[in-house]
């Protein structure tokens, strides 16, 4: 494999002896070690060659987990589910679509004829971190623990194997002078069954579930505690992969696949009348959390694809090609607290932006006025088809060629079809094993790639809209006391 593609390939034991660090637990942690690649805001939230976030793909067990309306990765898994990470940052084939930085390609761990187990538990608290001249730990609390179990074993010896992984992690910080303390839940379950149905034959079935949430989200010193928020989310994907071998040279492959996720956020205390405000002259936030958000995410596709190896024809090739079909939607409700119910379309919401005057009180500089839209529901669909050959022309020098081809098409919230993408995107690559020993290959590439947000697009073509009205203070803002002069002032400017 490595003539064939940039990168790195994580082995489970990697992850678990390497990866020691607290946050590397998170199975995409070690994704940074890679060259070329930088960490921006979390584990798995990485810059390939200078890409950004949104510009990876992200698979489990050849199923595309990426999320739908922003790119980034969504779905948390037990460090103990994973059997290896192939991580291509350059030079990537055919086969891998829809990414201008990099693919991240999970392999999850199978049930065998031995029943195997394990609990990992890791506990870690600012307790534990020595003061210093510069620092702290009580400014600034922390406290962390993370289990991680998994079992597998045989259902029916040589046939049909189980296996099964949980996480359960909490995570609680306090930031230097925040008045709340934030905190982090997660469990997380895989389920895999693998079943041997013949010599030749055999089918994967798995399913993955990751609600989350988080309380006092927001936690800074600038925020009051009324002002944080709560967040919830639940994600859930099952697939089915079959796997055959038709011929000593020909093997063949399917799989369906479903991703189901949703998100929330609302004030923390459930107050959904009070409003909340913004001092410009201080940062300061407080009297309430500024608004709601529920976003609901679905995804399914279904792809077959078939190897074909040859010998001594010009040397030696590994020819791929497949088929895959993709549907998604999204819809997304977001309002401004005010209206003292979840959002709902038509109902009033507001927002304040604040001054502070001569003697330190806060005063009303701006408000806010919004209708909540209602949900918009947003649909996509993209198919794809590839060809690819990795040619062993010597055994010291390999060529990839390749071509693919992505459709995008999209609707808007009321149905209609505002995009329509078609993509051809030839791939160029080879490997020099210079010495012929592996330890230098020099590697060139060259590609065409779909980008990664292409289902995406319909988000910002929304026909149903609601005005904004914008509200100051003639007091605070025009230093007028007067009404009907206000009234004079705001007709001569057309407000």
């Amino acid at each position: 494999d490595v003539y064939k593609r940039q990168g790195q390939t994580y082995t489970a034991t990697y992850l678990q002896e390497a990866a020691v660090g607290m946050e590397n637990r998170h199975y995409l942690g070690a994704l940074s070690q890679a060259a070329g690649v930088q960490t921006l805001w979390g584990p798995g939230i990485v810059s390939v060659m200078g890409s950004g976030p949104w510009d990876n793909n992200y698979l489990i067990d050849g199923m595309d987990t990426s999320d739908e309306h922003n790119g980034l990765y969504n779905p948390q898994l037990s460090i103990e589910a994973v059997e290896e990470i192939a991580f291509h940052t350059a030079g990537f084939e055919a086969q891998f679509g829809r990414a201008n930085g990099g693919v991240v390609n999970l392999v999850t761990k199978s049930g065998g004829n031995r029943f195997r187990g394990s609990v990992d538990y890791r506990y870690a608290t600012s307790d534990f971190e020595a003061s210093g001249e510069h620092f702290d730990p009580e400014e600034e609390l922390a406290k962390i623990s993370d289990l991680n179990m998994s079992l597998g074993g045989p259902f029916v010896r040589d046939r049909l194997w189980f296996f099964a992984a949980m996480e359960h992690l909490n995570d609680e910080s306090t930031p230097r002078g925040a008045p709340t303390t934030e905190k982090y839940s997660l469990t997380s379950y895989f389920g895999k069954l693998t079943w041997q149905t013949s010599p030749n034959w055999s089918l994967m079935g798995s399913f993955m579930a990751d609600p989350d949430r988080t309380d006092n989200a927001g936690s800074n010193p600038f925020r009051a505690p009324e002002a944080t928020r709560q967040i919830n989310r639940l994600g859930l994907r099952g697939q089915a992969d079959l796997r055959g071998v038709l011929s000593d040279n020909l093997l063949f492959g399917a799989r369906v696949g479903v991703h189901d996720g949703n998100y929330e956020h609302f004030p923390q205390d459930g107050d959904l009348t009070t409003i909340g405000h913004y001092n410009l002259d201080t940062g300061e936030e407080y009297g309430n959390f500024w608004g709601q958000n529920y976003g609901l995410g679905s995804r399914r596709e279904i792809d077959t694809d078939a190897s074909w190896f040859v010998d001594d024809l010009v040397g030696s090739h590994d020819v791929k090609g497949g088929i895959r079909y993709t549907d998604s939607d999204y819809s997304s409700n977001v309002c401004y607290n005010g209206g003292g119910q979840p959002c709902t379309a038509g109902v009033e919401g507001f927002n304040f932006y604040d001054g502070t005057d001569e003697i330190g009180s806060y005063v009303p500089l701006q408000m806010e006025a919004w209708a909540a839209p209602g949900k918009y529901t947003f649909e996509g669909s993209i198919w794809s088809a590839y060809l690819q050959d990795s040619w062993r022309i010597r055994p010291d020098l390999t060529l990839k060629v390749g071509l693919r081809w992505d459709r995008s098409q999209q609707t808007n919230d009321v149905g209609e079809e505002v995009s329509d993408l078609s993509v051809l995107q030839p791939r160029l690559g080879a490997a020099w094993n210079i010495g012929s020993r592996g330890r230098n290959i020099l590697r060139a590439s060259w590609g065409r790639h779909m980008d990664p947000m292409s289902l995406s697009f319909a988000e910002h073509t929304s026909v149903h809209s609601t005005p904004w009205e914008i509200w100051l203070s003639c007091t605070n803002v025009l230093g007028v006391n007067d009404p009907a002069l206000c009234e004079d002032i705001a007709v001569s400017e057309g407000w």
